[in-house]
């Protein structure tokens, strides 16, 4: 889940007051990792680096023809 941004400033602000990453895990319910993370770079990725769908048509006819199909089905049978 991601947090706001206002919220992860507002949460290393309160480390900048020299309050320990084990003290701000503990106040605000967020594991130590996620804090180190945070002070590298706040903003989330907004992309991630995956190709996108490369026939929207055969899709769409896919979706029209067999519109109780899994994903996996789906997926097998566009590759």
């Amino acid at each position: 889940m991601t947090c706001s941004v206002q919220f992860c400033k507002k949460v290393l602000k309160s480390q900048s007051e020299r309050e320990s990453y084990s003290k701000l895990s503990e106040k605000f319910k967020i594991s130590i990792p996620t804090l180190s993370r945070w002070k590298k770079k706040i903003k989330p990725k907004l992309r991630r680096n995956k190709p996108p769908i490369k026939d929207n048509e055969a899709l769409k006819k896919d979706i029209k023809e067999y519109p109780d199909s899994y994903s996996y089905e789906r997926a097998k049978g566009l590759e």
